[in-house]
């Protein structure tokens, strides 16, 4: 197990940011020494996994992972569940929808939507969002159990603009704000001048999965328009959750089926 887990270690390094990495660089990374380091990419390589750059000799992610992804999707499928009401949302409400999943203990971009207009919000898929400063993370952590919550925060938390919570006091606030609303929103933490809103996905065990957002321009985030994009996050949450065998909270669904009515 212990040489699995370093294996996927290995190829956790890779991003979208990061596509190739050469081998150096990668042992530094891992904090592996340069000899194991290599004989993990030769493993990796026999089984398609990890592909060599042939003039640069850096490492990329190889074909292996589409036949599982494709076995996956067919299977089990979430990616065009997650699309449709990714689309869904855009559309209703002309704002930048996305969509994020826990994998490897990082909330990470697994779907954007975007509306056909010019000014709006940016995400990129394979985005990993932090927890303390999205509002895609904060609605992870706010449903998620209290063991669940702490075991995703560290004592560092990065400041990605002014108003980014970075303090134990000001993050516990953010959260306990989201649990008592339903929803997550946070206000320019990650990006300036950008308002992002967020609700769990949830899986079978009745714990986060991941996260539902739409991300707008603050400056166009008007009362209506703030109220339709939470009515319309609930609707696809829930939707999204059912279709993947997940299972909502009895007193999460009650609590936003109250919450609905109040707004009503």
């Amino acid at each position: 197990m212990q040489t699995v887990d370093k294996a996927m270690k290995l190829l956790n390094q890779f991003s979208r940011h990061k596509p190739e990495i050469g081998l150096s660089e990668l042992a530094r990374m891992t904090g592996f020494d340069k000899a194991a380091t290599r004989r993990f990419l030769v493993a990796l390589q026999n089984h398609q996994f990890i592909e060599q750059n042939p003039d640069t000799k850096a490492y990329r992610l190889g074909l292996g992972f589409i036949h599982l992804a494709k076995v996956r999707e067919s299977t089990f499928p979430l990616e065009s569940i997650l699309h449709a009401a990714l689309d869904r949302l855009s559309v209703a409400t002309a704002e930048t929808a996305h969509a994020s999943l826990l994998i490897n203990d990082k909330l990470s971009t697994i779907g954007v939507s975007f509306p056909d207009r010019g000014n709006r919000a940016h995400l990129d898929v394979g985005e990993q969002l932090p927890f303390h400063a999205t509002a895609s993370g904060c609605a992870f952590l706010a449903f998620s159990s209290a063991e669940r919550q702490a075991s995703f925060l560290t004592d560092v938390m990065d400041s990605h603009t002014p108003n980014t919570p970075t303090r134990a006091d000001d993050l516990d606030n953010f959260i306990e704000e989201a649990r008592h609303n339903g929803y997550a929103r946070a206000h320019g933490s990650y990006c300036t001048e950008v308002t992002g809103t967020a609700v769990p996905l949830f899986g079978a065990d009745s714990q986060p999965i991941g996260s539902l957002a739409i991300a707008a321009p603050s400056s166009r985030l008007t009362d209506a328009l703030k109220q339709q994009i939470v009515e319309q996050l609930w609707a696809e949450s829930t939707q999204v959750t059912r279709a993947i065998g997940g299972q909502i909270p009895e007193s999460y669904q009650t609590f936003t089926n109250q919450l609905r009515g109040i707004a009503a």
